[in-house]
């Protein structure tokens, strides 16, 4: 009963400490025909050393006769980083290929966990002078780099250009000529509602919108018995919502038009001391 019992915690530890095992992408730090520089993220519970680590090729590779790099030449390290391992990538020599495509398997207490990785070499631009260089990785991969010499190089070649002497210098200046944008008050967007308004918000930040619009009159047109539509010289169309008497708006007539509660608006004609809902067409 013992041993069963001793047995079963054994497993239940092992198991635990693979499913606490987290392994990140690989950020590769090189191009094709440069000595392969990669690194993996590693946390775990238990600490892995190189010989519980193996590569083997892959068996689903989607691209039949690619030129991929050659495992056998892979030399593996592991590091102890901050919060954490890494588990580093390199061979002696340049790769002749330019993608990769393994089994990485990891071996603990006689459990073993496989994790594929698959991708691409990015190409030495010597050997693509007339293409525009492509980035190594994204900026955010070069976090994962852990020697600060590595992640400078990363970044250089993530932007395609050597490190510039008034790096700092020219960035203050950028930030020292930032001036604050001029809000613009907008009368086209008075008595927007919901998604328009949204949308048009979303396009600039640097924009007003007032709380009172005073236009004149352009042209009155009937949409229903005693009830109208009222075009605007500023080319806004606004309906009234409730029957008026005919002739009670016209042409050239000045009107303001206000927010009133719960989203609608109020019309009030000029020296009349009234006022009526109303709701933009257009």
């Amino acid at each position: 009963m013992n041993k069963t019992i001793l047995l079963l915690t054994t497993l239940v530890l092992v198991s635990f400490n693979l499913s606490s095992l987290n392994l990140g992408s690989m950020s590769v730090n090189s191009t094709n025909e440069e000595k392969l520089s990669a690194s993996i993220k590693v946390k775990s519970a238990q600490t892995i050393n190189p010989f519980d680590i193996k590569i083997e090729n892959s068996k689903n590779t989607f691209i039949e006769n690619s030129n991929f790099i050659d495992i056998n030449e892979i030399k593996i390290e592991v590091k102890q980083i901050s919060g954490g391992q890494a588990i580093l990538l390199s061979t002696n020599a340049p790769v002749k290929g330019d993608q990769y495509d393994f089994n990485l398997k990891i071996s603990l207490s006689g459990v073993t966990r496989t994790i594929r990785y698959f991708g691409f070499i990015p190409k030495n631009k010597a050997t693509n002078q007339a293409a525009q260089i492509k980035p190594v990785e994204s900026l955010s991969s070069c976090l994962e780099l852990i020697d600060p010499a590595d992640r400078l190089e990363c970044y250089d070649k993530s932007l395609s250009r050597k490190k510039q002497e008034n790096d700092k210098e020219l960035v203050a200046r950028e930030v020292k000529n930032i001036q604050p944008k001029r809000k613009v008050v907008q009368e086209n967007l008075f008595g927007r509602r919901g998604g328009d308004l949204e949308e048009v918000i979303a396009e600039t930040q640097s924009i007003v919108i007032p709380n009172e619009l005073s236009n004149v009159i352009a042209k009155v047109s009937r949409y229903a018995a005693d009830k109208y539509i009222l075009t605007l010289k500023n080319g806004q169309k606004w309906r009234v919502l409730e029957p008026t008497r005919k002739g009670l708006f016209k042409k050239d007539q000045t009107v303001s038009i206000s927010k009133g509660l719960f989203g609608s608006y109020d019309l009030n004609i000029q020296n009349l001391n009234k006022k009526y809902r109303v709701k933009r067409e257009d």
